[in-house]
């Protein structure tokens, strides 16, 4: 779960240190990763 946390919020700190458009685009699937991570951690199948 610190994980999951970890890598939306590197994609968070990321877009906003470099507010950049090719790397807004990176930085975005990061935050998707991150919550993704964090639903599955939260909700197992």
């Amino acid at each position: 779960m610190v994980a999951a946390f970890s890598v939306a919020f590197l994609g968070a700190i990321v877009v906003s240190i470099f507010p950049y458009y090719f790397v807004f685009l990176p930085s975005l699937f990061l935050m998707g990763t991150g919550m993704a991570m964090l639903q599955v951690a939260i909700n197992p199948l």
